[in-house]
């Protein structure tokens, strides 16, 4: 396993030419492996959907939600975020920089962090410093015009390549989905810097194809 320095947060691509009034897409580190962590979709149910509205909710929609993890505990630990494609999951350490510089952008849920029933050699363990990160809120940032644009044949869209942003969408936010493509997370500039200033681990900044 690489060190933690080599999960630092970090921005992707060319970001001093980016216009820095657009919002920065949450991905993982390059050097990250995707086997390491996995959602339990079974275990959350169909209620995790409520998780991509982008709305503030009265409870956790899926208490039963576990992160799956291939590798043991010490290695979980070197992460603030888990890589995790499906929602942004922070460690208190990360979350604290959310209530620092957006404390009304998100909710934080407890989840837990076991080992994979797959792996039958890693050692049995449970983690409780996690939390799913349900972001409160929406931005209209997908340039729909000049990104290529997925879509069924009865033209509800369902993914996108070719990704380009527009400029001051945020809102004032810092920390948003987008509301045509709820997948995509957004993070302001601003936030990015923090999470790179305070070497949160486990989380990059991916600029659009425009630049």
């Amino acid at each position: 396993m690489s060190k933690k320095k080599n999960y630092t947060a970090q921005f992707i691509g060319d970001v001093e030419s980016y216009d820095k009034n657009k919002p920065f897409v949450i991905g993982s580190p390059e050097t990250y492996n995707a086997g390491l962590f996995k959602y339990s979709y079974k275990r959350a149910g169909l209620e995790r959907i409520k998780l991509f509205g982008g709305k503030r909710l009265d409870a956790d929609p899926c208490p039963q939600h576990v992160i799956y993890s291939t590798v043991p505990e010490e290695t979980v630990k070197i992460f603030d975020v888990l890589p995790v494609r499906t929602f942004p999951i922070f460690n208190k350490r990360a979350v604290g920089v959310l209530e620092k510089i957006c404390p009304d952008d998100f909710q934080a849920f407890p989840i837990k962090i076991i080992n994979s029933p797959d792996k039958k050699k890693l050692e049995p363990f449970e983690n409780n410093d996690y939390f799913i990160i349900n972001i409160t809120n929406t931005v209209d940032a997908l340039d729909k015009e000049n990104s290529n644009l997925k879509c069924y044949e009865d033209g509800s869209l369902y993914g996108v390549e070719n990704l380009v942003l527009k400029s001051d969408v945020m809102g004032g936010h810092h920390l948003s989905r987008d509301e045509t493509l709820h997948s995509k997370k957004l993070v302001s500039y601003e936030l990015a810097l923090e999470l790179i200033k305070q070497k949160i681990t486990g989380i990059a900044f991916e600029i659009d194809i425009a630049y």
